[in-house]
This record gives structure tokens, C-alpha cells and sequence, in this order.
């Protein structure tokens, strides 16, 4: 089997430049594995060719720009638009529905997309539903599709189903992963081994268990297909460091920064052992590391902030927070105060 590493995929995406099925392909693997400048080349350019062919293109397009750190919220909304107007396609607009502001014209599309026989468009208002707050609807919406999907049936969104179960039994839901989610997946990877979300969601549904040991053999069977994938290099050193095995999880955060130099995660891990280890100046380090590496990475201004109140070095935390805090989105600033020191710096901040 072809190892998929990032180089192939990018190698693969110009090699069949001019076929828009395979440049769709490798756009959607690489948002999904969070190259998402490339990401977004290889959709627009399967766009290009084919405009009206692939519904999904356009909401992966999007998706490859909401999860950009550079604020390109307008551009994903507009991708999804543009996908409306070219395609008039359910699914499209079943899929905006978790964007939309506009409460009325959101009643409505769920109204017309739950009419929908179009299972593809049953499972994308599932997902919209949750990502609206309305969790019970998403996971009744999502049952009922799958319920009517058959075996060799695989509509748009699917996956989206294992990603939810697993998401609300991490909210303290009743659900047996083993029973509804996870055979699901198993099917998923049967039908395409080379897509990364389905393995990616397998390992997290393992990850909400806390059945580290299938986390590793999980990550493994990834890693043996996609070799330089940073971020199940990261689980498997979080499974690594739950079964108290902290020297084989930092060479796994290590290869996984290797693997991506602008990697905040795994730094932020690297730390948090170190500081465990009291090892205080490598854990700042890595810490201080973040903002060359990652410049747009604003949240890891704010972790050095707390290091340094925790460690009563109230001036210097100040000073990086409240430049941290500057440039955080809206909604990103609510996170802040989850952590006591967070806390304690904004109120410092507002006082000062």
C-alpha cells in the first residue's frame, strides 16, 4: 500500500492536476489533516474544473476556512454560498444551517432539509444540528438516517454520526460507543483505508472510552499508513503519558513537532510533563518556542501567562497575557476563564 504522506498527496494533487475527482479528493484528505492553505488550492482548482459535480468540495472548502487561525470566517461562508448558488444543492444548505445567525430563516431550512428522503441531506442536518445546541434533535435526526442507511450505503456526512456519539458520551450521554459508533467506523475504513478522518474519529471514540491501549494500536495502524501524521503522533503520546510512560510520550510529541515545526500541541504537552517533572526551565521553553513557531497560534500567549502565575511571576504574566488576550476572537475568550489563573489574569488586567 502506498504510504500517504503529506509529499504524495501533494505530489498525487499536481501529477492529476486536470482531473477534478482525484483533486477533490486530496483537498478534502489534506483539510482533514490540517494543510489547509493546500487544502484549499486543491478544492478551488477541483472547483474550477467542475463546479456543480461534488456538493461537498464546497463545504470542505469551508470547513478549510473556519478552521484557519487568520479569521476566514467570511471566506467559508462564502464558499458555502457560492456552492448554494451554482449547485442548488440540499446538502449544501442543509450544511449552512450551522453557520446562520438569522434564527427564522434557520427554521426554516431545518423544516425543508428534515423533509428530505436524501439521506446525504439527513446526516448534514444532523451534524448542523448539533453544531446549533440542539443535541437531542442531532442525535434523533442522525439515528433515523441511519437506521434506513444499508451496508454498502455511504451518503456525505456519515462519519459525522461516530463523531457525534462519541462527542456527546464525552458530555456525560448514555451511549455505547461499542454497540452504535464504533461498528460504523469499522465499515467506513473497510470501504476507503486511505481516508484519515474515518481512522481519526475511531481513535477518538477510543479516546472518550479511555481504552488507551486501543488508542495506541489505533494510532499505529494509522501511523503505518500515514507516517508523518503530527497529530495522531500527539495521541499516541497522550495515550503514552495515561499509562504513566512519560519518556516514550515526549518522543512522540517530538516526532510529531518534527513532523510539523509549527505544532503548538505537542509543545504545550512537552511542557505540561516538564513542569510535572520540575524541570521549570524546559517547560518554559518549549512554551516560549510557540509564537516563533507559530505565530498565529494567539492561545499559546496565554498558556505561558498562566505558567508564569503559576509560578509567581506576576508582571511578566501580565504583560504576555494582555497581549495574548488582544488578539483573541470574540468567542475565544469565554475559554479563558475555564482556568483559574486565567481567571485571576483578566480580572488583574481589568483592574490594572
Amino acid at each position: 500500500m502506498q504510504k500517504q504522506t503529506i509529499e504524495y498527496l501533494i505530489d498525487d494533487g499536481y501529477t492529476h492536476w486536470n482531473n477534478a475527482e482525484r483533486v477533490g479528493e486530496i483537498g478534502i484528505e489534506l483539510e482533514s489533516r490540517t494543510r489547509l492553505d493546500l487544502s484549499r488550492k486543491f478544492l478551488r482548482r477541483a472547483l474550477y474544473l467542475n463546479p456543480t459535480g461534488r456538493p461537498e468540495w464546497y463545504m470542505f472548502l469551508a470547513y478549510a476556512c473556519f478552521r484557519d487561525a487568520r479569521r476566514m470566517d467570511e471566506d467559508g461562508e462564502s464558499a458555502l454560498t457560492e456552492g448554494i448558488e451554482k449547485t442548488n444543492s440540499a446538502v449544501i444548505k442543509a450544511n449552512y444551517i450551522a453557520f446562520m445567525e438569522d434564527e427564522q430563516a434557520a427554521e426554516e431550512m431545518i423544516s425543508e432539509a428534515h423533509m428530505s428522503k436524501d439521506l446525504s441531506v439527513q446526516y448534514t442536518l444532523a451534524s448542523s444540528l448539533n453544531w446549533r445546541g440542539r443535541a437531542e434533535e442531532s442525535l434523533e435526526t442522525f439515528r433515523k438516517a441511519a437506521a434506513n442507511t444499508a451496508e454498502n450505503e455511504f451518503p456525505i456526512c456519515i462519519e459525522d454520526y461516530p463523531f457525534t456519539l462519541a462527542w456527546a458520551k464525552a458530555k456525560g450521554q448514555d451511549i455505547d460507543l461499542e454497540a452504535e459508533s464504533l461498528p460504523v467506523l469499522d465499515r467506513l475504513i473497510a470501504h476507503n483505508p486511505l481516508v484519515y478522518r474515518y481512522r481519526a474519529i475511531k481513535m477518538q471514540n477510543y479516546q472518550v472510552l479511555k481504552d488507551w491501549p486501543r488508542v495506541q494500536e489505533t494510532c499505529h495502524e494509522i501511523l503505518e499508513i500515514m507516517p508523518d501524521e503530527e497529530t495522531t503522533m500527539l495521541a499516541l503520546g497522550i495515550a503514552l503519558e495515561q499509562q504513566e510512560r512519560q519518556d516514550e510520550a515526549l518522543m512522540w510529541y517530538s516526532r510529531a513537532i518534527g513532523a510539523k515545526p509549527s505544532f503548538a500541541r505537542a509543545r504545550l504537552n512537552i511542557s505540561k510533563i516538564y513542569e510535572k517533572r520540575e524541570q521549570l526551565d524546559a517547560a518554559e521553553d518549549y512554551l516560549r518556542q510557540i509564537p516563533q513557531a507559530n505565530p498565529e497560534y494567539t492561545f499559546g500567549g496565554i498558556f505561558l501567562s498562566i505558567f508564569l502565575q503559576r509560578h509567581k511571576r506576576h508582571d511578566e504574566a501580565l504583560r504576555s497575557f494582555e497581549d495574548a488576550y488582544s488578539r483573541l476572537k470574540t468567542h475565544e475568550k469565554s475559554w479563558v476563564e475555564q482556568f483559574p489563573e486565567g481567571k485571576e489574569l483578566l480580572k488583574m488586567s481589568e483592574e490594572a
